[in-house]
């Protein structure tokens, strides 16, 4: 499956795999943490080669050299790595990471207005090569298929332009490092915004490309291969996205830099803007009242199961479906655990009671666990769930048509919001009229008593709570 959203518009020179050994020497033996972000992410060493010759010859002399040399040394602490989410071996996840229309040119002038450091940006009013900063950024996201929410994160990492309302002209015109090696003065020909983050844009979508071809970055990063960052972490990236970005900027780094630093960003930025990408097959993650986000992803033989087997219309059947063994945060990339909490109380394994261990795809309602969570409440005791998620099949043998008069728990119709996440059977220490009146309580669509179970629901429209 490819990642990108279409064919790179430009190339900036060959790419020599000779060139991999000079990115992975650093010329210091201490780990600078604001120079590490900014002039010894991969590119900024060979770029300024790559694109004017293996020599390098043209790079202009004597651009920015004293602005290189003021910048601090941070030290890196492990204590530092602790950032609630972070993971070194998967950074990003994938379809953020190519989510090339995360943000139109007027939203992402409407940030640089209103940053998430509560001021304006020094490049909110910036022009260069003819366009403003907005423009140059969502020109190069469109050209080259990469999020320009992941450009906004960049240009705050190596230069501070988003949280900063001035800047220096050096800063502007280098912003992301391109043509600016190591210890060397950078070129004029990569000089100007338009420029820099054109050329950013382009050597992200070049590593894309590489790994989409099953091999490495010009820098020897690969998915699934182990390799030490100039800061001495081995890393194994789990996904293109992570492999991208070490190529980027090898390093683990301080709180401040690196890809530590890019996770923290990237997270700020994104709960800033709400953002949450649309996945394979149009389908958008599903947030849950822990906060827990994680990404649907279609199945065409399960959407089928429902119409075949259920006979639901083709627009009432599910397409999008949580992956048990893809639990991911597609912002953050963070995978998790079958035992992710999605409210205080509940796991998502607890809404799996009832399926096979091997059952992969489900349907998990985020409104079902909200009411879930108010029952708790007002229960005021822990509450078991007997039956959760069905699938189509299961619930066709489970289910006999309709109501029974000793019980509607067999009933194909009145259950078979248990099929489409929705709804459940629950337990409790409590008696059952105990649960009946906090559930009435708890805001579900649907409730009855059976012998000691409760069902609930919350598919609209609903039988009442309790039913009638």
């Amino acid at each position: 499956m490819r990642l990108g959203l279409g064919a790179r518009a430009v190339e900036f020179g060959p790419k020599s795999r000779d060139l991999n050994v000079a990115r992975d020497v650093h010329p210091r033996s201490d780990v600078s943490a604001r120079s590490i972000r900014r002039w010894t992410s991969s590119f900024s060493v060979w770029l300024c080669a790559a694109s004017l010759g293996l020599g390098g010859a043209g790079c202009a002399p004597d651009e920015g050299l004293d602005e290189l040399e003021e910048l601090e040394d941070t030290a890196l602490g492990e204590e530092e790595l602790n950032e609630p989410g972070f993971d070194r071996h998967r950074l990003l996840g994938d379809v953020a990471f190519v989510d090339a229309s995360a943000l139109t040119v007027d939203e992402i002038q409407a940030f640089l207005e209103n940053t998430p450091y509560g001021g304006r940006s020094a490049l909110a009013s910036y022009s260069s090569g003819g366009r403003s900063a907005a423009r140059a950024i969502h020109e190069a996201a469109q050209a080259h298929g990469i999020n320009p929410l992941l450009i906004l994160t960049r240009a705050q990492l190596e230069m501070s332009l988003i949280g900063k309302a001035t800047a220096s002209q050096f800063s502007l015109d280098y912003a992301f490092g391109c043509g600016c090696p190591d210890n060397q003065s950078c070129s004029t020909q990569w000089k100007g915004f338009h420029r820099q983050v054109d050329c950013m844009a382009s050597h992200m979508r070049d590593y894309v490309d590489d790994l989409e071809a099953g091999g490495s970055t010009i820098a020897g990063w690969k998915i699934g291969k182990s390799k030490k960052t100039l800061d001495g972490y081995t890393i194994t990236p789990k996904n293109a996205a992570t492999a991208a970005l070490y190529t980027y900027t090898p390093h683990v780094g301080a709180a401040g830099s690196g890809n530590l630093g890019h996770f923290k960003i990237w997270k700020k930025f994104a709960a800033y803007v709400g953002y949450l990408p649309e996945g394979p097959g149009g389908c958008r993650a599903q947030v849950y009242p822990s906060g827990a986000a994680i990404q649907l992803y279609p199945s065409a033989p399960l959407t089928e199961a429902y119409g075949m087997s259920l006979g639901l219309v083709a627009e009432a059947a599910p397409s999008c479906f949580l992956d048990v063994g893809r639990l991911e945060d597609p912002v953050s990339g963070v995978l998790a655990p079958k035992s992710v909490k999605l409210s205080s109380n509940f796991a998502l394994s607890e809404f799996l009671a009832g399926e096979p261990s091997s059952s992969r795809m489900l349907l998990v309602d985020p409104a079902l666990v909200d009411r879930m969570q108010v029952f708790r409440g007002k229960l005021g005791t822990a509450v078991s769930i007997v039956d959760g998620f069905r699938s189509p099949e299961r619930h066709l043998d489970r289910c006999d048509g309709a109501c029974q008069s000793s019980s509607c728990l067999d009933s194909c119709e009145a259950t078979l919001p248990l099929a489409l996440g929705s709804g459940a059977i629950v337990t409790s220490s409590a008696s059952a009229q105990k649960m009946l009146d906090a559930a009435s309580r708890s805001g579900f669509s649907t409730c009855w008593l059976d012998g000691t179970s409760l069902y609930v629901a919350v598919a609209t429209p609903g039988l009442g709570c309790p039913a009638q």
